[in-house]
């Protein structure tokens, strides 16, 4: 019985050609500012997904960078120290001498002599 009037209501109401425009003009106009609102916010978000990929590329080149320099600095540290460690060794074996008698011999110590 409610939802036989409710129905009769409904077509007494929108079956008036003026209603019925009106009815349709509003609902074309609210469909057509939330299609131009969905476009705007894909949109935005391509931008700011364009952004983002940039930010993303600078900051990968950059931590390339970084760390390529870090391991070329690395490199250049310990081939640093293994030659010089080589070439103090060298010099040692070379002249024959050892640390100690070294240090004796600048202290006047009993391998040594002081010049005073």
């Amino acid at each position: 019985m409610l939802l036989g009037g409710m129905t009769q209501f409904a077509r007494s109401v929108f079956g008036k050609t003026k209603v019925r425009n009106w009815l349709i003009g509003v609902v074309a106009v609210s469909l057509l500012l939330q299609l131009h609102s969905v476009r705007e916010l894909l949109a935005a978000e391509l931008f700011f997904g364009i952004a983002f990929a940039a930010l993303l590329a600078v900051g990968g080149v950059l931590y390339v960078a970084v760390s390529v320099s870090e391991l070329c600095l690395n490199y250049t540290w310990s081939f640093l120290a293994r030659s010089t460690k080589t070439r103090a060794a060298q010099a040692a074996g070379a002249l024959n001498v050892r640390r100690k008698d070294w240090i004796a011999a600048e202290s006047g110590g009993p391998h040594g002599t002081s010049n005073q």
